[in-house]
């Protein structure tokens, strides 16, 4: 009887070590070819095939079982890959958003800057015009002293002294200090004006300053963030590309592992044929005609059919029963039978498969401890392993098997 699980991908490194990995799988591929026609055409007893068939199995096991871990580490690998460059797409977002900010904020900067040279500049033209109305207010305001200089004085004490009467008299003594003071007022008020645009100028060439410092700080942290921006593409295209070569890896030991699947199928075909050769010749005793006892005592984890591989994350026939038990726990004969192997078999590790007559056979995977050898002869009840997590499994439990011919059948037909 054959029980074969999933065969996984293995993992190669450059493209020289995987030529060297398939180079390998295909002369593995071809022994075992050899190893089916040997089994059909070898002169030997029913009984011996079947003992130099376990060995041989267990060997080709053995290989499953490393190609399996491998595809294990290709997968844990690409799921590494698959999170760095999630990692990466989010620090993209982030760094993109951070550039059309700083974008955003050296646009309003340039635009400050140029309004405060607007502002400078109107400044500039409003300063021009008061030195001009100061200069022009100036002028009158001197020519008026030559005036009184070329005249002096009489001129002014004339015009007091002409006056008709006192009225007259003070009526021209304060348009002359009005007039005299109205020149000195306006001077005054140009040039007070005059120096509220200088004060102006500064402050706004202050605020240009300003400006233009944090434009240049703006334009630092721009290029900065644009080399990081760049950066991170680079890294996201690396390992993009690494994730491709992992997945081309990943898919093409998946097309391996349906050939070794196949293989193991012809094999289970074999094996049947001796095991039926074996019953015909009376080797293989009556039937058992009873019920089972059940194998350890717990949970079912997961039930017979398809369903989703825990590990494979693939829909997958479950060929039996999972029990969920501590680790450790005593498994049990269901039945009396003949141990036909114990050993490692492929994703079930330690495993244990009893013949019950009538082509049979029982299966008990993942154990931790076998305590019996092929060829032994066990009673309904008896200790034949203790319960673990080996092989192919999640965590500590039996995988139970019932075959009828070699083909799986629901084990509750046969379970008490």
């Amino acid at each position: 009887m054959l029980y074969t699980k999933f065969s996984d991908v293995a993992e190669s490194g450059p493209d020289g070590g995987q030529c060297r990995i398939w180079a390998a799988f295909r002369a593995r591929t071809a022994a075992i070819l050899l190893i089916c026609l040997a089994l059909l055409v070898a002169p030997v007893a029913a009984s011996d095939k079947l003992k130099d068939k376990q060995k041989q199995l267990e060997s080709v096991n053995a290989r499953i079982t490393a190609t399996r871990n491998q595809i294990l580490k290709v997968r844990k690998q690409e799921k590494g890959v698959l999170a760095e460059l999630d990692r990466i797409e989010r620090a993209l977002d982030a760094s993109e958003a951070r550039l059309k900010s700083l974008k955003g904020q050296l646009a309003a900067t340039n635009r400050d800057i140029a309004r405060a040279q607007r502002d400078l500049e109107a400044a500039q033209d409003d300063l021009a015009a008061k030195k001009r109305a100061l200069s022009q207010r100036l002028s009158v305001f001197g020519s008026r002293l030559r005036a009184l200089y070329m005249y002096g004085p009489l001129n002014y004490l004339e015009l007091l002294l002409t006056a008709r009467d006192f009225s007259d008299l003070v009526t021209r003594a304060t348009m002359i200090s009005r007039f005299l003071q109205q020149d000195v007022e306006i001077y005054q008020r140009v040039k007070e004006e005059a120096e509220a645009v200088r004060a102006q100028m500064v402050e706004i060439d202050r605020r240009k300053a300003v400006l233009l410092q944090k434009q240049e700080k703006l334009r630092k942290l721009n290029m900065e963030a644009a080399a990081e921006h760049q950066n991170l593409e680079l890294r996201r295209k690396e390992r993009a590309a690494v994730l491709a070569r992992i997945q081309r890896e990943r898919q093409n030991y998946e097309e391996a592992l349906d050939e070794l699947e196949a293989m193991s199928n012809e094999l289970t075909r074999v094996i049947r044929e001796l095991q039926a050769e074996r019953a015909r010749s009376g080797k293989g005793g009556v039937q058992w005609a009873g019920r089972f006892v059940w194998p350890v005592r717990g949970r079912i984890s997961s039930d017979f059919g398809s369903r989703m591989h825990p590990i494979l994350h693939k829909v997958r026939f479950h060929s039996g029963i999972d029990i969920a038990a501590p680790q450790g726990t005593p498994v049990v004969a269901v039945a009396d039978g003949l141990v036909i192997y114990s050993g490692w078999l492929s994703g079930y590790g330690k495993t244990v498969i009893l013949d019950h007559g009538g082509e049979l056979s029982t299966l008990y995977g993942h154990n931790s401890v076998l305590l019996v050898s092929g060829g032994e002869r066990v009673t309904q009840g008896q200790m034949i392993a203790r319960v673990g997590a080996t092989g192919l499994a999640t965590g500590p439990h039996v995988h139970f098997e019932v075959r009828e011919e070699g083909v799986p059948v629901s084990p509750w037909k046969w379970l008490r």
